[in-house]
């Protein structure tokens, strides 16, 4: 079942899972959590039961082997589950803890001391990797790396004031309140921040807390807005967070919602979770104001979660329900895709005014800068064939391949082309400037220069050696003036003064063939993406290599281009986006869902200049 709404220019698609059916009819009792590799976790009411759920299929984990009735009734919510430095997933309840090691379909349990001056558990990690319990008492449950159990409390937790983690911080740091004192945790202990009743009696004892400048203007205090009723709030500057009174009296639709434990905050916009009903509130931080924008109404009492990876998809839970709520980005903008026509798009160029060209089976396509891309009229020609294009520095003449059969001389001053012809047989897979009168050509009889003066095709020969009939799909020249090139049978090397050479011959473990892009990162560094076995990173100083596949996070194994950011390297591929953060090692992937045209990319179909720019295939 799929929904799509649109509020206030945003679109948002609501899908139900599929989680129930003849042979499971428990109920949820847990929140839905989400680890980093997007797979949903829940409980049920059984104890020691849980599910992993990938979207189509189901994965049961149980602790008790038996087949007994183990009964359950305690419920996780968002904040008691976690996901550890191992990846390990834990979900606490009061009086214990169970640890699930998803690749080895195992469950194991911790048990705690408990007080049960509450039912509200909270599961959260300091910097030295120890797990801290809140669990409804006057001290904090705090498990070590190897599974050490202490209770740690504070002078000032006394008279039956349990205390309560609330929130964990973008920075790490965990925070925790016992009526209006406020602490803040880490490797060593409890510490004491404020009380929060001396610095502003109009704070009530059941305040939330956001980091500085997530709802409201940054570094201020004073009141703000939620649909036209004013509420107190305050900044903290030692622990740079904002504490807020939050809607809670018989004339505001949230008279349950605790915004500690069911709100999350997407972009501009407020999700708030309450009874049965989901809140979508927009944030607006100048004016410091929060309005509801719509509402999504359920059957029974829900609650919702995301990760932090993958903010845009927000899972909703009910007991016996579990639905995902996508929120389609803004990060992708389609340029030549359009509801009543998909184009085939090929290659991309821009020229000096940031103008774009694009390449399609259907013609040759014109973006000038924030407006509607049109077509690129040639004389003589009717919907061209495009594929590879090279673009002269002076913004005058456009070179395309037509893959057979010749290759295109556009002159874009006056609209007109030159078919150059090629040998029979001869296919383009690549093209590239060399020199201000030369392009590289890549080709299925192997690695060729054009001539753009006299318009001559000849094979490439360097210190009188030629790399030979072999299929030429990337070159990349190396800041250490080495020349590396991607083929059907294999990375090739050719150094000044020596012969052409398969890479494999110096470093026989490197044994990659059908090498379909190259890209030479900052540090010198080769990502070689190939067809069916994804990325392979390569250090040339070192000689050593790593394959990265789909097991280790890539959408697909079939690369299709690669590009370099600050922070990231994107590859895209034949199913998805991929993006690898280069100082985490952590992939997040992208699909038609998250914002994309289309999941299937074509091969070289990736340009980068002042923005980035990916052609999917529709």
């Amino acid at each position: 079942m799929l929904f799509t709404v649109c509020v206030s220019g945003q679109d948002y698609a609501l899908k139900e899972a599929q989680i129930r059916d003849g042979f499971n009819t428990y109920l949820f009792s847990s929140s839905a959590f989400v680890d980093n590799s997007r797979f949903v976790w829940y409980a049920t009411n059984r104890d020691g039961d849980f599910y992993r759920f990938d979207g189509k299929n189901k994965l049961r984990y149980q602790f008790y082997k038996d087949g007994n009735s183990h009964d359950d009734n305690f419920y996780l919510s968002k904040n008691a589950w976690i996901q550890d430095h191992n990846n390990t997933i834990w979900a606490a309840e009061l009086d214990k803890a169970y640890i699930i090691t998803a690749d080895k379909l195992q469950v194991d349990r911790i048990q705690y001391p408990t007080e049960k001056l509450s039912s509200k558990t909270f599961i959260a990690k300091d910097e030295m990797d120890n797990l801290w319990i809140s669990n409804g008492s006057r001290y904090l449950i705090k498990i070590t790396p190897d599974r050490k159990v202490t209770q740690v409390t504070h002078p000032l937790l006394k008279d039956k004031q349990e205390i309560e983690i609330i929130r964990v911080l973008n920075n790490g740091r965990i925070i925790a309140k016992s009526g209006y004192n406020l602490f803040y945790i880490d490797s060593g202990g409890i510490h004491f921040s404020v009380n929060i009743h001396t610095l502003d009696k109009e704070i009530n004892p059941e305040f939330t807390l956001f980091e500085n400048g997530k709802i409201v203007t940054e570094n201020s205090s004073g009141y703000y807005k939620f649909n036209n009723r004013s509420y107190k709030y305050i900044y903290l500057k030692g622990l740079d967070i904002q504490i807020f009174n939050y809607p809670y009296d018989e004339t505001c639709y949230l008279g349950s919602c605790n915004w500690s434990s069911r709100a999350l905050v997407v972009d501009s916009k407020l999700y708030l979770a309450d009874d049965s009903n989901l809140f979508i509130n927009q944030i607006n931080k100048k004016t410091n104001e929060i309005t509801t924008i719509d509402t999504l109404h359920f059957k029974k009492q829900i609650s919702i979660a995301n990760n932090k990876h993958y903010p845009n998809f927000i899972w909703i839970s009910g007991y016996d329900e579990l639905f995902k709520l996508l929120i389609i980005p803004n990060n992708f903008k389609r340029k030549l895709q359009f509801d009543d026509k998909q184009y085939s798009t090929r290659g991309i160029v821009s020229d000096s005014k940031n103008n774009l060209f694009i390449a399609t089976y259907e013609g040759l396509f014109k973006q000038e800068k924030d407006k509607k891309p049109e077509q690129f009229l040639v004389k003589g020609e009717k919907n061209g064939l495009y594929d590879i294009l090279v673009l002269d520095k002076n913004d005058s003449i456009l070179w395309g391949s037509q893959e057979y059969h010749w290759i295109k001389k556009v002159n874009l001053l006056t609209h007109t082309k030159k078919d150059i012809e090629l040998p029979k047989g001869f296919k383009v897979e690549y093209m590239k400037e060399k020199l201000p009168d030369e392009l590289w050509i890549g080709s299925n009889k192997g690695l060729y220069i054009l001539n753009k003066k006299t318009e001559e095709i000849n094979p490439y020969v360097e210190d009188g050696y030629y790399l030979g009939n072999i299929s030429v799909l990337s070159l990349t020249e190396g800041k250490d003036g080495k020349k590396w090139i991607a083929t059907r049978d294999g990375l090739f090397l050719k150094e000044k003064g020596k012969d052409f050479i398969n890479y494999k011959s110096i470093n026989p473990a490197f044994d990659y063939k059908s090498l379909l892009t190259l890209h030479e990162d900052e540090k010198g560094n080769l990502w070689i993406g190939t067809d069916g076995r994804g990325i392979v990173f390569l250090d040339p100083k070192t000689n050593w290599f790593k394959n990265l596949t789909q097991s280790d996070g890539l959408s697909n194994n079939i690369i299709c281009g690669i590009l370099e950011s600050k922070e990231a390297l994107w590859f895209s591929t034949y199913y998805g986006l991929t993006r690898f953060d280069k100082q985490k090692g952590f992939f997040a992937l992208y699909y038609k869902e998250d914002g994309l045209a289309d999941n299937e990319f074509n091969l070289r179909s990736a340009y980068k200049k002042m923005r980035m720019h990916f052609i999917s295939e529709a």
